[in-house]
């Protein structure tokens, strides 16, 4: 029952029309990951940006940043949640002309928005402890999912008490 509960409350975050209104019943704040060791990563069908999101913190922990975090299968297992969504969108970037032909180009931005939920005691709703929103619109730079990942990992840091390596 607690699992429908947490992946119902997951998808109404994500609807910007329910937002306000049914998901979240409180705020936290970031330190509140302090002492956390168990974490769910929820991205629906995405499974593309929940992989980005899990190889950024098998990184850090091989790397001894967050040494004690274990991702867990399921969401009642987790004392905090990562829940993201993306999107994409095309834009017209411009007209490149080359003699008597001209192409126009496009580019492609994608926006994401990253969530650290804690689910409270006995299905009492969620408090919302971090929110995260990250963009990649050219080449070379960190996707959204992996920029989310890296705030999370910053931010479970300085809660903690450990120090970047």
């Amino acid at each position: 029952m607690k699992l429908i509960s947490i992946s119902f409350a997951t998808v109404l975050l994500l609807s910007t029309v329910t937002f306000a209104q049914d998901g979240i019943s409180e705020y936290g704040k970031p330190t509140e990951l302090k002492g956390v060791t168990k974490i769910f990563i929820f991205t629906g069908s995405d499974t593309y940006s929940r992989e980005q999101i899990m190889k950024e913190i098998d990184h850090r922990q091989k790397k001894g940043n967050v040494q004690d975090l274990k991702i867990v299968d399921r969401a009642e297992e987790a004392e905090v949640i990562l829940s993201f969504s993306e999107k994409g969108e095309s834009y017209f970037r411009g007209v490149t002309t080359t003699g008597s032909t001209s192409t126009a180009q496009y580019g492609y931005d994608r926006t994401g928005v990253g969530m650290v939920l804690k689910p409270l005691p006995n299905d009492k709703g969620i408090r919302l402890l971090m929110s995260v929103t990250a963009e990649k619109w050219r080449r070379g730079q960190d996707g959204p999912a992996t920029k989310f990942a890296l705030a999370f990992i910053k931010a479970y840091m300085a809660a903690n008490g450990e120090t970047k390596k």
